[in-house]
């Protein structure tokens, strides 16, 4: 059996950990199965990767977020990848109001994390158990990106292929086109298709459906490096105001519609564009995505933390 993935970034990483995860410890008979990843850029991470420029600065590409401490697995797998971390305390404080249920302001002593007896009940006991994890790692060297990079140098080399963009899948025949740094296509067929690039494009490249009425936004992130070390926190902050999800919006159902074509055909599309739910799509959510994926194809388990609404068919 021939697995073939589109993009080399967390969700396919979590794929392939787990994959080689089964066949050192012996899980299962997995001697048919062929992984293959075909990865456009020269190197692992995706929108999760880090670059450094002429000066000297390291860039992560996007606005990551991670919680190791949401998944004991994925903080595994990281630490057996990465050795040195720098352990950082988050400083973050919010207002809350919308913890009481009632009209009126409810305020609490600054600093917040100071008036927790003043909690409602059940707040109050989450803070305490979740006080051990108001530190969070970083890489201490390389940036975000050291973290796919380093992991994917501990997988078999022969599953990846780098400067490689996909450019037509036939869903019918299962095979897929793609072009090497050369310029030169090359045909090759799967029997299971995994797809981490965004979904939108998924459909509109393969026509395997009508097109998702799905909506998005384009964020462009402006960095400024200067010699000077990280401003006081005490003093410089940041004040972010959420925006709910409306309840009628029609993305699950149109994902859903999406999902229970292409699983027909065998494939699967996850990660934070491939399964396009924002709500679990950090790259923790990503990772623990592409393993359950492979528990889902290879071991036949059920998957818990993304949920296409198809009855899922296993193995």
């Amino acid at each position: 059996m021939r697995i073939v993935c589109i993009g080399c970034a967390p969700t396919t990483l979590g794929f392939a950990y787990r994959l080689n995860e089964i066949i050192k410890e012996g899980i299962e008979d997995v001697d048919d199965i062929e992984l293959i990843v075909l990865e456009k850029e020269m190197k692992p991470g995706g929108l999760s990767g880090t670059i450094r420029d002429e000066h000297g600065f390291l860039w992560d590409m996007g606005g990551h977020i991670t919680f190791s401490h949401n998944f004991p697995y994925y903080e595994k797998a990281t630490k057996e990848a990465v050795k040195e971390w720098n352990n950082l305390e988050r400083n973050c404080m919010v207002d809350l109001n919308y913890l009481y249920g009632e009209s009126g302001i409810n305020l609490v002593p600054y600093p917040a994390q100071f008036a927790v007896p003043l909690f409602p009940e059940e707040t109050k006991r989450k803070c305490l158990s979740e006080l051990k994890q108001r530190y969070e790692d970083f890489p201490k060297y390389g940036g975000t990106g050291a973290v796919w990079e380093k992991m994917e140098q501990m997988l078999p080399s022969k599953w990846f292929k780098y400067g490689t963009k996909v450019i037509k899948i036939d869903y019918n025949k299962k095979r897929l086109v793609y072009t090497n740094t050369e310029e030169k296509e090359h045909r090759l067929s799967y029997d299971i298709l995994i797809n981490s690039g965004p979904i939108d494009l998924l459909v509109e490249q393969t026509k395997i459906c009508t097109p998702l009425q799905l909506k998005h936004n384009k964020v462009i992130i402006v960095g400024v490096g200067y010699g000077d070390v990280t401003p006081d926190s005490s003093k410089y902050w940041s004040v972010m105001c959420d925006c709910a999800l409306p309840c009628d919006d029609p993305r699950d159902s149109e994902l859903s519609r999406c999902h229970s074509i292409l699983e027909e055909y065998q494939i699967y599309s996850r990660g934070r564009f491939g399964g396009w739910k924002y709500e679990v799509s950090n790259q923790d959510h990503c990772f623990i995505q592409g393993k359950e994926l492979c528990d889902r194809l290879v071991l036949g388990e059920n998957e818990k933390l993304y949920k296409t609404l198809v009855p899922e068919k296993r193995g």
